[in-house]
């Protein structure tokens, strides 16, 4: 790379960590132009020379992540020596690790989702997050069914978007629960909820309980939900 373009590969980078920063704090459709362009001390025509618009920004952003979370899980997808449970755990597991890595879309979610200001990031971000579940977690569950390690009637892609939009509906009553009940009552909810959600997975999948808590990490979820609340006491 020369000194040309190791100089637009910042001059983007900057946008970028500039704009992903503007997002966050006032939402995707009351950032403008000319407030990343001011931050990032350049004219809009330098920004216009790189991108069509703030959208093409918030896209790149969001391609990219996806992106380096679909190359960390690669290798999950090949690997065929481990049952369903365990390589949806390893995923799991990744796209904790891919999110908290850096000052991510992915990391900042529950914050998003609770500003109704940003709902075009918000569905942006849905975008992506469907496609992991089709692009990873679909696959790997049809291979979970060929070899007899679960069973469900439905194509795996349907059976992938379901698990989908109940993790989503799940997140979000968890989030009123946090914020409506005292922190005793929130735990209380919090674990209730957690164990139902387990219960319709199993039964979604085509296999045991035991399973599902293995496969969703279910402890340590479970302890995260606490942290949270032990944050609310503080």
């Amino acid at each position: 790379m020369n000194k040309r373009e190791k100089q637009t590969a910042q001059t983007i980078a900057d946008i970028m960590r500039v704009s992903e920063k503007l997002f966050i704090e006032q939402g995707f459709e009351k950032t403008t132009v000319q407030q990343i362009t001011d931050k990032c001390g350049m004219t809009k025509g330098g920004f216009y020379h790189h991108f069509e618009s703030k959208d093409q920004v918030l896209e790149k952003m969001l391609s990219d992540h996806h992106q380096e979370l679909m190359k960390a899980v690669q290798p999950i997808l090949e690997n065929n020596q481990v049952d369903f449970v365990q390589r949806v755990n390893m995923v799991i597991k990744i796209m904790r690790r891919v999110g908290q890595k850096k000052s991510s879309f992915l990391a900042e979610y529950l914050k998003i989702r609770r500003n109704e200001g940003n709902i075009i990031l918000k569905e942006r971000l849905k975008k992506y997050e469907k496609k992991v579940y089709l692009e990873v977690i679909a696959p790997i569950l049809e291979d979970g069914r060929v070899r007899g390690e679960c069973s469900f009637a439905s194509p795996a892609d349907v059976v992938a978007l379901l698990i989908f939009q109940l993790d989503k509906g799940i997140t979000e009553v968890l989030q009123e629960i946090f914020i409506e009940k005292n922190p005793e009552d929130a735990q209380v909810y919090s674990k209730a909820l957690m164990e139902n959600f387990v219960m319709m997975l199993a039964k979604i999948i085509g296999t045991t309980e035991e399973k599902m808590k293995e496969m969703i990490d279910y402890d340590n979820a479970i302890l995260f939900f606490n942290e949270i609340l032990d944050k609310r006491k503080k």
